[in-house]
């Protein structure tokens, strides 16, 4: 359990990662071997829930949403996967170590993790969207009965202040998974960072297209231009 300065309630995070999908994927290199300081929650007034998982052998009642924090050179918000370890103290730098998302969850959770990465990431936005995105990700990561239902199943999360809305938000975001319906709202890249001491995080960024990406953009849009001149000089 993870106890936060200044609050009374208890605590376990968790993380995500991701695998290549369209056209998100999965770094390996930018939080390698680097120094980050988690120094709080990204959204005020977080919610709470109860989670209950059997692998591992957890059920505690926590805070869930995303933490801010820094390293040298960039901020990130991050998501937890470990409900086994604490969280690093509020605001105390520490080594953190590229992991490998398929390797430590296997191809199918690394694959609809980055599901909900490009499906709902870009929809978080304050303390219940971020709740439920951490909740969504606990499922898919800790889930092993091989159906995402938060009330039931190997690992559940039940009431809190995140009982109605975020609850609600997050299955129906487990829902969409495999809906092809759902449309993707981003691409990110997800990178996995761990610590042998504390919780591992997951933090999701903005996926930048590859130079020859923009190169089949300008070509698709100077094809169009070219056949719109056509059509007019006929």
């Amino acid at each position: 359990m993870v106890n936060f300065k200044g609050m009374t309630a208890t605590i376990k995070p968790l993380l995500a990662g991701s695998v290549l999908l369209g056209m998100s994927v999965l770094s390996q290199s930018a939080f390698a071997d680097t120094t980050a300081t988690v120094g709080g929650f990204a959204y005020t007034s977080p919610l709470t829930t109860t989670i209950s998982s059997t692998s591992p052998s957890v059920t505690e009642f926590v805070y869930a949403g995303g933490f801010a924090g820094t390293t040298s050179s960039s901020a990130f918000i991050a998501y937890c996967v470990d409900i086994a370890q604490y969280l690093a103290p509020w605001g105390s730098s520490q080594t953190y170590t590229d992991g490998n998302l398929t390797s430590a969850f296997g191809s199918t959770k690394a694959t609809d993790l980055s599901v909900l990465g490009d499906k709902y990431y870009a929809l978080v936005s304050d303390a219940t969207t971020s709740a439920a995105f951490q909740i969504a990700t606990w499922e898919i990561m800790f889930e092993g009965s091989g159906a995402y239902n938060l009330g039931s199943g190997s690992f559940a999360a039940t009431g809190g202040t995140a009982n109605s809305a975020a609850l609600t938000l997050a299955q129906s975001w487990l829902t969409g998974l495999s809906d092809s319906g759902v449309a993707y709202t981003g691409s990110y890249n997800i990178q996995y960072i761990t610590s042998a001491s504390y919780q591992d995080l997951v933090i999701f960024t903005a996926a930048v297209p590859e130079p020859e990406t923009y190169g089949m953009v300008l070509l698709g849009l100077g094809l169009v231009g070219f056949m719109a001149r056509r059509r007019k000089s006929a």
